[in-house]
């Protein structure tokens, strides 16, 4: 998106921030546009890379003339991780991850079995290259159907769990991940397993176990993660995988060679090196989540219990008309997951943004 003038400004120090948007009521004036869009859209981290990024990635420009080096960045990782060195590897952000993940390990007689609504790299990847797709749609409280899934198990080359899911922010319990991949390998022992970890670091909850262990034991498991998300380097594209060394070299073959640039990997070792600012960017997270569930609790929306940094609301009305009048009033939010047309899914900004983006909700949910 192009920078602009009040966001050059803004980089440079000066300007003021948004306009307050008053929520409309009897006897106000309709709400004020604000003169840049409020972005509740892609699920990215609002407050940007962590000054010790920033640090880290200026540093690294002079070093943009070389081909980047991604041994420093992937020791960093295993041992933040407590694996091997040869457990890791480094893709362009987890998007590459999914596509050498279908590309290896889907045929047109291997399909991919995957839930619906949930995050649909994975999915489209496999359909570019002519393989079949099996859907499973996802059980009344938004989780995934993990019986629904073993069961379409048979003959498949790739499974995909995404752990919260994205969209409804639904959580698998370690013990229902374990359980699964158990279940799995005694109906399709070929099939292999993909856990998306995207929104790993904003979890707390008690009942929540990453796959990593499941994936060192099995040559059937990969966990796949990002930089994106809590960490703030969504446009730095860098992400990785987690699995057996024989697993992973099966991927390599398929990756961008040289994908991770320079700046990226300075940005990541900086951020892993952080864990301050992980767990304060974990309760801002939190508490614009609380206040937009008591937002919608307090109107009569339902909303899925969720455990990242977006929710997901019922609307009661047709989604892309919905996400039309926020957009015209200045604010974007997720785009349709079907079947769930009508649900939108929200992420969570800033103090002002959720402040700006909940007023302009009531507007339009009250068919202002």
């Amino acid at each position: 998106m192009p920078l602009s003038r009040r966001g050059f400004c803004q980089l440079l120090g000066v300007g003021a921030g948004l306009p307050l948007i008053a929520s409309r009521r009897e006897g106000r004036a309709p709400l004020q546009l604000p003169e840049s869009p409020i972005r509740l859209d892609s699920n990215e981290n609002p407050y940007g890379p962590s000054p010790a990024a920033r640090t880290a990635m200026a540093s690294a420009l002079a070093d943009g003339g070389r081909y980047p080096s991604t041994g420093a960045l992937i020791a960093t990782i295993a041992a933040a991780n407590g694996v091997a060195e040869s457990n890791v590897l480094v893709t362009v952000g987890a998007t590459e991850g999914l596509a050498i993940s279908a590309r290896t390990f889907t045929r047109p007689d291997a399909p991919l079995v995957t839930a619906a609504p949930t995050y649909g790299a994975i999915a489209t990847a496999t359909e570019l290259l002519g393989h079949p797709v099996r859907r499973v749609p996802v059980a009344g409280d938004g989780a995934l159907d993990l019986a629904a899934m073993a069961d379409q198990a048979r003959g498949a080359g790739l499974l995909y769990l995404c752990n919260p899911n994205n969209p409804t922010g639904a959580l698998i319990t370690g013990d229902a991940v374990r359980d699964f991949v158990s279940q799995v390998e005694s109906i399709s022992p070929t099939a292999t397993i993909v856990v998306g970890e995207a929104y790993h670091e904003y979890i707390d909850a008690p009942e929540y176990r990453s796959a990593v262990s499941l994936a060192l034991q099995s040559p059937r498991v990969l966990v796949n993660r990002t930089f994106s998300k809590l960490y703030g380097l969504a446009g730095l594209r860098l992400g990785y995988l987690i699995g057996q060394e024989p697993t992973l070299k099966r991927l390599a073959v398929h990756r961008v060679p040289l994908g991770a640039n320079n700046v990226a990997i300075a940005a990541a070792m900086a951020v892993l090196a952080d864990e301050p600012e992980r767990l304060r960017q974990r309760a801002l997270n939190t508490a614009g989540r609380k206040e937009a569930e008591r937002f919608f609790a307090a109107r009569g929306r339902r909303f899925y219990p969720a455990h990242a940094n977006y929710l997901f609301v019922e609307i009661k009305r047709d989604l892309t008309s919905f996400r039309a009048a926020c957009e015209a009033r200045g604010l974007l939010i997720g785009r349709l997951y079907p079947p769930a047309d009508t649900w939108a899914r929200i992420t969570i900004g800033t103090p002002d943004e959720m402040r700006h983006g909940l007023a302009i909700f009531e507007e339009v949910l009250r068919g202002g």
